[in-house]
């Protein structure tokens, strides 16, 4: 329809206001209170549901006002009169209705009056509650602006006003600030006037409003903050009164709704199931007619069993949701998404002509209710575009995609193969950008090239990624923006696919580099971000205040995060999870207020962007690589491992496309070396590693080994997911017929190999930023009063006593025998080097758990949070303990280990091992390590692989198995020792001076020889 000129006019008005928007002011407003008695009849028989007679009574009204001349009564009348139109279903009516009412209201009112801005706002609740959310807001918008300048105010008026507007802008895909101010001006309206019931409910619009945002762990913590509020006041029942049990049982059913949505979004289908189950039998106790929502309940099953992949267990739940009374615009609507989950179904379990015949149904249905534009359409276009890719339709699913992007933004108008422009982007807005770039790589256009194409797939996904990246540095949660990298790892995989195939249709360098930055986007971004934040508390400029601040707010952070993630696995409604998580939010913002705080305090941090993001978005060029140097980035997608390698000549550009056979070999691999072998089929068990082995090197590293120069034989490999695990150097690089471990062609043999965490962290590392210059070595050593052979055991290490008396033999150094984690904590920041000779746990279920065990009682466990109160100065860490580079795989993310928690200080160089290891082996590979690091000047990764060669080349053959000798790997940048620097300069120095003593002599005696 069109608008009243007049009415757009007065828009401009609200644009002014929203941005001071605010509960209310009542100090210089009279209260509205016309309400004549001559409305009384009408409104009693709206109350009965009696909408013909209340049209009919207002009417009559009406005629009465207008002979008695009463306009304001007749104009009120006219309001009333549309209100029941509108709920007798006749929208249309009502909307000319009220319509009227405003254009005599303009000529016969004040422009401030109060009854204008309420005809407004019928107007605007007609178009809402008719799905024309566009036009509604334009009338909501104008009625807030009467409002405003209004001489009096109306405390329940304005609170439905205010609640309409939020809906309105949801509606439109509004902007999230405004939206999100909405939110919070009705929040503090239900505070202030202590309305409980009302504060649960709009509670309850905070998980919808941040999970369209992606920001769950924000929709997680207002879903259980609404439970906990619904459980706390409910009604008291000490008669078992039915009425006020099922009001009781309707208010905790829709939290707990809510509660498995937000689960459901976040991708944890098994909790948002198990929670939506323990509804079911809630309402059918009483049935729809006492839970308005009962339909939705069970759709809300079924779209979670559709989540799990179990369509036979969906239908069921989703047919019995498809039995609501369709009388009413709002159950047309729900029927319609309904079909589309059946349809869904039935395509899913191959059915297809049948699911057609549905989702055909489905559409004509919403067509009768939602008009085009509208995000009702957003999940059947979506749903169809992800069966058309399974069925590698991917024309027809391109087309599915973008139908869903154009009905949820409204105003994308450019072509298909057109970016669309804006800032409000949903969670799901980005979802379906990411698909719609993926089918761009293998869609048939006959206008583009092939080269044209693929650069259109590489523009989405990287402009996609700045809306992502942009939509992270609003999150405050760490585990929020874990997500974030998990689901849009893919996306990444899309970028690099359109780049290697530019790569290969091209032959431009450019397209490598390319790929090379989207491979950096997708790892340890997290790390990255958190190694800043300690980089801004470690500045000398700091005041100790803001440190202490710092390293409580984090560690009370990262402790109730892991406490309450352990809450949810087991009991996601209970009272002690609703607690901690108040706890845990205020923990967040108060860990973010100290942040922004030393931002704020340190001049060169004032008002800049976050540096990782800015560092990050710096495109990769040509780097400098010395001869004889390599590096190979992986990156593990769904679909295909890329390998990019560089040496000082060549550059590399791999895909692998036999995943499943590499994780086979890698798992097969994992299992072989992670474990001391038994005797029991040992030529069996060679013969096993040595073909898996075999098969991961010549599929992964093969090609990327053979194009670089021969010179090159020091790599540094960045890898990613599974290949995490793996110790690169155990894989064998010739296809032969094994006799024995120690006989293997190892990697090892031929090239030196370190390892990082990401290409950003190539020669840049925080420790050079440090002021503090410390040396010598802490050695830390574990004692107790029970022998043990394994340090998977908190027993004696007999081996660790021959580590740390070699060290206090061989360095200037403090050394602890049975050291404790005070004494740790205590020393550390004064020394280079860490060596720790102790017991280690990972933890690849929490993540925050994995630690190192120090002697002692009471706390023993050093964990990541332990390390910020740390202060190390260390530029490298030997973490000789078990497990101490093993724990949870983030998908996007990297290994949460311990060692990485001294990656995350700033440590730059660390030694750690990927498997329990054997205390007498480790000992005399960690003293050989040393003895040519410290004694011998190498640098450790060179230290690390000659000890490995030396006790490989003179064990037997049970002993040279690799479970023994590789699980230790060397992280981060291949620092030297200042002990090694300095003899080897004492060694130059004195062989410098014997040549001169020398030459002194010769020259002497030939001149001697002269005289006489």
């Amino acid at each position: 329809m069109v608008l009243p000129t007049r009415l757009v006019c007065l828009v401009w008005l609200i644009t002014c206001l929203s941005f001071n928007v605010k509960a209310q002011d009542f100090s210089v407003k009279s209260k509205y209170e016309y309400a004549p008695k001559e409305a009384s009849k009408g409104n009693s028989l709206i109350q009965g549901l009696k909408f013909s007679e209340a049209i009919e009574e207002f009417n009559s009204l009406l005629k009465r006002a207008n002979v008695a001349g009463d306009n304001r009564l007749a104009i009120f009348a006219m309001e009333r009169k549309a209100y029941a139109e509108r709920r007798s279903g006749d929208f249309e009516q009502a909307l000319i209705t009220i319509s009227q009412a405003i254009a005599r209201a303009k000529n016969q009112l004040d422009e401030n009056d109060m009854l204008l801005s309420r005809l407004y706002f019928r107007a605007g609740v007609i178009q809402y509650r008719d799905y024309e959310f566009t036009n509604a807001l334009y009338y909501l918008d104008t009625a807030q602006a009467v409002y405003q300048i209004s001489d009096s105010y109306d405390s329940a008026f304005y609170k439905n006003l205010v609640d309409y507007k939020y809906y309105s802008l949801n509606s439109t895909n509004g902007n999230s600030d405004t939206l999100q101010k909405y939110l919070d001006i009705r929040l503090k309206i239900a505070q202030q006037n202590k309305d409980k019931e009302e504060e649960l409910y709009i509670l309850q619009d905070y998980p919808d409003f941040y999970s369209n945002l992606g920001d769950f762990e924000q929709a997680l913590f207002y879903a259980i903050r609404a439970y906990k509020l619904a459980t706390e006041n409910l009604q008291p029942n000490p008669k078992n009164d039915v009425n006020i049990d099922i009001s009781n049982k309707r208010t905790i059913s829709f939290t707990m709704f809510k509660l498995a949505g937000v689960l459901r979004n976040k991708k944890d289908y098994t909790k948002a199931l198990e929670v939506a189950l323990q509804i079911i039998p809630i309402i059918d106790k009483y049935g729809p007619k006492s839970f308005p929502n009962y339909h939705a309940y069970y759709q809300g099953v079924g779209v979670i069993y559709v989540s799990l992949g179990q369509y036979e267990e969906a239908l069921p739940y989703l047919e019995k949701a498809g039995e609501i009374d369709i009388k009413t615009s709002a159950a047309k609507r729900f029927y319609g998404i309904n079909l589309v989950n059946i349809g869904n179904c039935y395509l899913q379990m191959g059915e297809e002509e049948k699911a057609y015949e549905i989702l055909n149904k489905s559409f004509a249905v919403l067509k009768e209710v939602v008009s085009f534009p509208s995000s009702d359409y957003y999940f059947p276009h979506e749903n169809l575009g992800n069966f058309y890719v399974k069925e590698t339709e991917f024309n027809k699913a391109f087309i599915q995609y973008d139908s869903a992007l154009r009905n949820s933004l409204g105003n994308y108008n450019e072509g298909a193969l057109s970016f669309p422009e804006g800032e409000n982007f949903s969670y799901y807005d980005l979802e379906a950008l990411r698909k719609k770039a993926s089918t761009l790589l293998n869609i048939e256009v006959d206008t583009l090239s092939e080269v044209e194409r693929l650069n259109i797939s590489k523009s989405y996904a990287e402009r996609t990624h700045k809306l992502l990246f942009d939509r992270r540095k609003d999150l405050s949660a760490s585990e929020g923006k874990l997500f974030l990298s998990k689901q849009f790892k893919p996306l990444y995989e899309t970028a690099i696919e359109a780049c290697y195939g530019l790569w290969k249709a091209t032959g431009n360098e450019k397209y490598f580099y390319d790929a090379l930055q989207f491979s950096r986007y997708s790892k340890a971004i997290l790390f990255l971000e958190q190694s800043e934040e300690l980089e801004l508390v470690n500045n000398n400029l700091a005041t100790q205040d803001l440190k202490e601040s710092f390293y409580m707010a984090k560690t009370q952070l990262d402790s109730l995060e892991g406490g309450f993630y352990a809450l949810i696995d087991s009991n996601i409604t209970s009272d002690s999870l609703s607690q901690i998580n108040d706890v845990l939010n205020s923990a967040r913002n108060r860990f973010q207020n100290v942040v922004d705080s030393l931002r704020a305090y340190l001049g060169e941090f004032e008002n800049q962007p976050n540096t990782v993001f800015k560092d990050l978005e710096n495109p990769i060029s040509a780097r400098s690589i010395k001869s004889g140097e390599g590096i190979i980035e992986y990156f593990y997608g769904e679909e295909s491992i890329f390998a990019l390698g560089q040496d000082s000549e060549n550059k590399v550009f791999v895909k692998i496309d036999e995943l499943d056979s590499i994780q086979n070999g890698l798992l097969n691999i994992f299992s072989s070396v992670s474990q001391a072998p038994e005797i029991k089929d040992f030529d069996k068990k060679l013969d096993h590693f040595n073909k898996h082995s075999f098969y991961v090197y010549k599929s992964i590293i093969k090609p990327v080994l053979d194009s670089f120069s021969s010179k090159t034989k020091y790599l540094t490999i960045i890898p990613d997911d599974y290949l995490s695990r793996l110790p690169f150097e155990i894989l064998i690089t010739s296809d032969i017929e094994p006799s024995s471990f120690n006989s293997l062609p190892y990697l090892i043999r031929e090239y030196s190999v370190q390892y990082e965490l990401s290409n950003s962290l190539i020669n840049n590392h925080n420790y050079k930023k440090r002021k503090k210059e410390v040396s010598g070595l802490l050695g830390i050593g574990y004692r107790s009063g029970d022998l043990a052979s394994s340090r998977s055991q908190y027993g004696d290490l007999p081996g660790t006593e021959r580590e740390i008396n070699f060290l206090k033999a061989s360095v200037e150094g403090t050394y602890f025998l049975g050291g404790t984690k005070q004494d740790f904590l205590e020393n550390a920041r004064n020394y280079d080097i860490l060596h720790l000779a102790i017991h280690g746990e990972a933890d690849t279920v929490n993540k925050y758990q994995s630690s190192l065990i120090f002697s002692g009682s009471g706390n023993t466990q050093l964990q990541t949070s332990d390390l910020y109160l740390a202060g190390l100065n260390a530029r490298l860490a030997v973490l000789s303990a078990c497990e101490s580079g093993v724990g949870l795989i983030t998908k996007g993310e990297g290994t949460f280990s311990i060692a990485r928690g001294f990656s995350l200080v700033g440590v730059p160089s660390i030694v750690m091992s990927l498997w329990k290891v054997n205390d007498k082996i480790t000992s005399r590979l960690m003293v050989d390590m040393h003895e040519k690091f410290n004694k011998e000047g190498e640098p450790i990764n060179e230290a690390l692989r000659q000890a490995k060669l030396n006790y490989l080349n003179n064990s037997d053959a049970y002993l040279s198995h690799p479970y023994y000798w590789s699980a230790f790997i060397q992280l981060g940048e291949n620092v030297e020792s200042n002990e090694g620097k300095r003899d080897g300069l004492l060694v130059v120095v004195l062989s410098a001076g014997v040549l001169l003593t020398i030459l002194a002599i010769f020259i002497y005696r030939k001149k001697r020889r002269r005289t006489i």
